[in-house]
């Protein structure tokens, strides 16, 4: 059950390393988001080794094994998780691009400075100095120490620092599911960071308090921390491109719907924009585009009943749709006499002039958009739109 547990989870970060360096061509100048996908694809490849462990592959394996290769993959990543909460300040105003940069330079320098020392000890011991059946005064010695505070302690140190500064970045995500995204990249890093190398260092430390002791509850232990740790972090970072690509499908459904009311007002607008010309923005579409702007669309329609508001005279009942009916037969009455020009709109010395569009928060654009059907379904049966509106909005 672990290993297709290990399996899918592979496979998925595979693919999510594909996503991740698709991003980094769209996004060249984010240093962060490069940070990023080096991390994914380093784990992408631990994980994916892990499982495919099979005589085909038993050449690579071997390779890795000589050079150690699990340890710089795993201190790498969380470089990698520290370094991305540094560069993801780049875009903060507050924060110099290039003192964050050189910063990110000088944490890759002290890295190598625990990873070098721990990799020499390691190649240039005996070939049973970190056997299973080592001698137990071989952990109290320096080589051992080195090899340990180099490889186990510093994805704690790298930890300890990406989370501090994580708190900061965590202000500035507006979107609470990518606010969640990176509390679950955190948790699973420190899950790993303690799970596998603080285990590892305890281990050491009982080893060496206790000469000869055995502890296989470490073991257990160490294997939790790495495989619940490294599933969830899985799990969060696959949560960054559904979050997105949820937000792309909801935005899009947006703009189709937005799309649909302008459609259906048509009538209406047309109607408003050929009685007042002066309402029409700039606008890179047309009058006679088939899917205008809503957002154009309502202004336009707001500036027409305004426009139309000072022709306003007293209506059979005090709808809305009463009072503008009888203000557009007003001005087209006075427009069809010769002498139209010098006719002023009967309202035109009111001190105040009705207002028949109630005020909408920016926010409820829908309500608006319905008001505005509604207004402009009544006008149609009394005939006062040539247009038909468009049918198959829902």
């Amino acid at each position: 059950m672990i290993l297709w547990a290990e399996a899918v989870a592979s496979v998925v970060l595979v693919a999510l390393t594909a996503w991740q360096w698709h991003q980094v061509r769209r996004h060249r100048h984010d240093s962060a988001l490069k940070a990023l996908a080096v991390g994914v694809t380093t784990l992408a490849f631990i994980m994916t080794m892990s499982v495919a462990d099979f005589p085909l592959t038993a050449p690579i394996h071997d390779v890795l094994r000589a050079i150690s290769f699990t340890n710089i993959a795993w201190t790498l990543l969380f470089y990698c998780f520290s370094i991305f909460f540094l560069l993801a300040q780049v875009e903060n105003e507050r924060h110099e691009p290039r003192r964050i940069r050189r910063q990110a330079a000088a944490e890759f320098v002290l890295y190598m400075g625990f990873l070098i020392p721990g990799l020499l000890a390691l190649y240039t011991a005996d070939p049973d100095f970190f056997g299973r059946d080592r001698d137990p005064d071989s952990y109290l010695t320096a080589r051992n120490i080195i090899y340990y505070i180099g490889t186990a302690f510093y994805p704690i140190l790298a930890w300890s620092i990406g989370a501090t500064r994580a708190i900061g970045y965590l202000r500035m995500l507006a979107h609470t599911w990518a606010r969640f995204a990176a509390i679950g990249v955190i948790i699973a890093m420190g899950i790993m960071a303690f799970g596998v190398n603080g285990v590892s260092l305890v281990r050491q430390g009982l080893y060496i308090a206790y000469p000869g002791s055995k502890w296989p509850v470490m073991s257990d232990l160490y294997n939790t921390g790495r495989i619940g740790g490294q599933i969830l972090l899985v799990l969060a970072l696959v949560s960054i491109p559904l979050v997105s690509l949820t937000a792309r499908f909801r935005e899009r459904r947006e703009l189709d719907h937005k799309n649909r009311y302008a459609q259906k007002l048509q009538p209406l607008w047309k109607t408003l924009v050929a009685e007042f010309p002066d309402v029409a923005l700039p606008s890179r579409r047309s009058a006679e585009s088939l899917d205008p702007e809503l957002g154009r669309v309502m202004i336009e329609v707001s500036d027409g009943l305004a426009y139309l508001a000072e022709w306003a005279l007293p209506a059979e009942d005090e709808s809305t749709a009463s009072h503008v009916a009888t203000a557009l037969g007003a001005k087209r009455e006075a427009a069809a006499t010769p002498w139209a020009a010098s006719i002023e709109p009967s309202m035109a010395d009111e001190p105040e002039l009705p207002q028949w569009e109630p005020d909408f928060p920016a926010s409820e654009w829908k309500l608006r958009a319905q008001w505005m059907l509604q207004l402009q379904d009544e006008l149609l049966h009394r005939d006062l739109l040539a247009e038909q509106p468009v049918s198959g909005l829902k």
